[in-house]
């Protein structure tokens, strides 16, 4: 069995999150130099912590391990724990 289209996934999801956390940094630097956070509305407060918010989760998926990663997206297979047990999972 190759592992080849894994590892290929893998480098392509290394590649595009590298890409956006370069653009949201650049986004974060032109919003400072905009004096972004020195404004003194909501509209401005809320797109600082929400351009914050981005680059911290991008960071956070950049340095993930890889092995977290299931070929399921099935939240309830990641995080078997956080979801109540239904009838079907009690019959398994």
């Amino acid at each position: 069995m190759s592992r080849e289209p894994k590892e290929t996934a893998a480098a392509e999801r290394a590649r595009w999150l590298a890409d956006l956390s370069l653009a949201l940094d650049e986004t974060h630097k032109l919003a400072s130099e905009l004096g972004i956070p020195r404004m003194h509305s909501a509209e401005a407060a809320e797109l600082w912590a929400r351009l914050s918010a981005a680059r911290a989760q991008v960071q956070g998926l950049r340095l993930g391990r890889a092995d977290d990663e299931t070929d399921d997206h099935d939240p309830k297979r990641r995080h078997p724990a956080i979801w109540p047990k239904s009838a079907s999972d009690e019959e398994r």
